[in-house]
């Protein structure tokens, strides 16, 4: 008949999963929709905190079985230090990422 189809994916934790397609039913006027509840496996989280030019740098350090995949400077502690010295973001970024 001609008619679009769209595709609308909400991820949402399971005991929210009828109430969630039952509202997005009323609101859209869909007739049905599929439920299908994924496994998700989450890296291991800790932030800890280094010192930068006289400043704290909170760090995200994630791990799987005890091997660090990601190491990530909290955004809002590299702001607040590129505007105290007045450096570019990006620079602080980098040099900090340097000795992590």
């Amino acid at each position: 008949k001609n008619r679009p189809g769209y595709l609308i994916r909400v991820i949402v934790d399971r005991d929210k999963a009828i109430e969630t397609a039952k509202r997005l039913m009323k609101e859209t006027g869909t007739l049905g929709v599929r439920i299908i509840d994924i496994k998700r496996i989450k890296a291991n989280r800790e932030v800890k905190e280094i010192n930068y030019m006289g400043e704290k740098v909170k760090v995200k350090v994630s791990d799987i079985d005890g091997c660090i995949i990601s190491k990530k400077p909290e955004y809002e502690d590299l702001k607040k230090i590129a505007k105290k010295y007045n450096k570019p973001l990006k620079d602080i970024y980098n040099e900090v990422k340097k000795i992590l």
